[in-house]
């Protein structure tokens, strides 16, 4: 069986289109970025979900330790 090169979307001919493209997903990408913190968030005030220290992922800077945050679901 041979493989199908499907086409999406339409080729990018100049940059105006390109600029307009890329500011669009951009946007997009920021409102799904509020969402998930928002729903992150509601998560963590019913107990739906916990964040747990994880010291295995923490880094060393100059002045302190930067830790890590995982977040698990509870069961």
């Amino acid at each position: 069986m041979t493989a199908v090169n499907k086409k999406v979307g339409r080729p990018i001919s100049n940059v105006q289109n390109a600029q307009g493209k890329y500011a669009m997903l951009k946007d997009a990408m920021a409102v799904a970025k509020r969402n998930f913190d928002d729903f992150e968030k509601l998560c963590l005030a019913q107990d739906l979900l916990a964040k747990v220290e994880n010291p295995a992922k923490a880094v060393e800077v100059k002045a302190h330790t930067r830790r890590h945050f995982d977040r698990v679901w509870k069961a």
